[in-house]
């Protein structure tokens, strides 16, 4: 075998699937708890020091997404449920949506999305309208029968008094 057949067949050995997962010990996961520490997110920061993927995706949503770069191409991998990623798609791939789709039982996956429903619904009750009386629902109703939304609803046939009842139930339930 000559240097250039050997090295073509350790290239196309280098380059295994898409995405792929190593299965962890007896199929369990040798993660009991989740402790991400700082010192953990500062390595993983520094993994992507010779990131040069920047026209792909951004280094940052790589980290959000818990991802540590392997220095090979743009692989990268999740050491809490070792999913491996690479040949990124700037257009299609959104880092944080294919961790959860491909390892949704990844501790670091389902921390960060406790993490954000907490921030999420604390958000939403800080939104919440000030509905304090009769007047004050009617000019909401009214506001909202304006919206395209409603608009498409009556130009279906819906019945206007079926809309509104609608609206006024939304905003009288959950107040927005």
């Amino acid at each position: 075998m000559t240097l250039n057949e050997t090295i073509s067949n350790l290239d196309q050995q280098e380059q295994p699937f898409k995405r792929h997962k190593n299965e962890n010990f007896n199929g369990k996961s040798h993660l009991n708890t989740f402790a991400e520490v700082e010192i953990l997110k500062q390595v993983r920061n520094r993994t992507y020091s010779h990131w040069s993927h920047r026209n792909l995706l951004s280094r940052e949503k790589m980290i959000r997404a818990g991802f540590f770069y392997c220095n090979v191409a743009d692989r990268v991998i999740c050491l809490y449920c070792n999913l491996i990623a690479q040949q990124w798609n700037p257009d299609e791939d959104d880092p944080w949506e294919l961790h959860k789709s491909l390892s949704a039982k990844c501790f670091y996956v389902i921390k960060q999305t406790q993490v954000n429903n907490t921030t999420n619904s604390a958000n939403s009750t800080t939104r919440k309208l000030q509905i304090s009386d009769e007047s004050t629902l009617s000019r909401f109703v009214a506001a909202r029968l304006d919206l395209p939304v409603s608009q498409r609803l009556l130009n279906r046939n819906f019945k206007l008094s079926i809309i509104k009842r609608c609206w006024e139930d939304q905003l009288r339930l959950k107040r927005d």
